[in-house]
């Protein structure tokens, strides 16, 4: 990560703005209900896992290819689609705990 730091700043900004965002949504989604006895929060957890290591492997790409600033936007992509996935999957429970009374 020191590689990511001193060649791309921009990255590693970018990076500690998503991770302070991830690590309040993580928050949040521990704190919600799911139902299916913790079945939903494994699914979700395997899928940010999974988004974890496309970004790792994207980053060894970006050392192997350093003039690819499309490598680089691909990681920060990857950080907003997670952020967007937890805010649905927030929302969507939200949703489904909504009285109608």
């Amino acid at each position: 990560n020191i590689y990511m730091s001193a060649f791309y700043p921009e990255l590693k900004e970018a990076e500690s703005y998503y991770n302070a965002q991830l690590a309040k949504k993580y928050n949040e989604i521990q704190k919600l209900q799911l139902g299916g006895n913790g079945t939903e929060k494994k699914l979700i957890a395997r899928e940010l896992s999974d988004m974890n290591v496309c970004v790792r492997d994207m980053k060894k790409d970006l050392r192997n290819n350093p003039e690819d600033e499309r490598i680089m936007n691909a990681i920060i992509n990857m950080y907003q689609l997670k952020i967007e996935l937890i805010d649905m999957i927030i929302e969507r429970a939200n949703q489904s705990t909504i009285s109608i009374l």
